[in-house]
């Protein structure tokens, strides 16, 4: 029994031991780096990044966009930016075409009652995107590195981003010739535009990118972002409000816009000042 005791204090203190020596051993890493030597992609430099991209998911019109993007990091995980893109091109989507293709060449002018319009009056209706803009406050907390079959490398990074985002739409056609706002005849669609579908607009931004490093100072960038703005995309009336002075006109005006994403990617290469990138410790 005394034996049996023994042992079993024995192997306890030798297992208090063990942990002991296990404890000190883990400590000698406390508080160190994971990756020492790491390059320092990204703090305290700037960010220039010449563009081209698209709007996507739209319903009346896609924009073809080059811009420009500015961005100072500030630290690893922080930075502060602006962007600019302008529309080169405006395309009808499906959307357009297959609605165009249901309008008659010309109005119906034996009836009132038929507010179809003509396909010219529809697209000359429709807004378009003339630039965006938007300043933001980016968050990069993922930093890694791909491989392709063991053989090619690429260190990479991924960022949210949030701020405000400003659209400049250019406003439908407003064409007297097609509309009227007394309905005093026949020829005219009884609509009465109190406001257009154009202007500055401004809503929030949010979105997320990638950089993918080619080399220290360069990298190829992929964005993603949305501004919500208040729209009226196809300049029409959406509530079915009449003029109070003739019940038989239908008011266009704010309150037929509503709340809408406009989403857009782009592709660019970024280039990083000062070139040299320094080691961490």
């Amino acid at each position: 029994m005394k034996k049996l005791v023994s042992t079993a204090i024995a192997l306890m203190i030798g297992f208090c031991a063990v942990s002991a020596y296990a404890q000190e051993r883990e400590s000698i890493l406390d508080g160190q780096p994971a990756v020492r030597r790491r390059v320092m992609f990204l703090p305290k430099r700037f960010e220039l990044t010449p563009h081209f991209g698209a709007t996507y998911l739209q319903d009346f019109k896609h924009s073809l966009l080059v811009g420009v993007r500015a961005e100072f990091h500030a630290l690893e995980w922080l930075s502060f930016g602006v962007f600019f893109d302008y529309a080169v091109a405006n395309i009808d989507t499906g959307l357009t075409n297959e609605i165009e293709s249901t309008l008659p060449s010309t109005l119906n002018t034996n009836t009132l009652v038929d507010p179809s319009p003509s396909k010219r009056v529809m697209k000359d209706a429709l807004d378009t995107l003339m630039f965006k803009a938007g300043v933001y406050v980016a968050y990069t907390p993922w930093f890694g590195k791909l491989s392709l079959f063991g053989k090619l490398f690429a260190k990479f990074d991924m960022h949210i981003l949030a701020g405000a985002g400003f659209v400049f739409l250019k406003a439908g056609k407003f064409d007297s010739r097609f509309y009227d706002d007394t309905c005093t005849d026949h020829t005219r669609l009884c609509f009465k535009r109190v406001d257009d579908n154009g202007g500055l607009k401004i809503g929030p931004l949010l979105g997320f990118g990638l950089r993918f490093w080619a080399l220290r100072w360069l990298a190829v960038s992929f964005t993603f972002h949305t501004i919500i703005i208040k729209r009226n995309s196809a300049g029409f009336d959406a509530t079915g409000d009449t003029d109070p002075n003739n019940p038989n006109v239908l008011v266009i005006d704010k309150k037929d816009e509503s709340w809408e994403n406009l989403m857009s990617f782009t592709v660019g290469v970024s280039f990083f000042f000062p070139t040299k990138a320094p080691r961490s410790k």
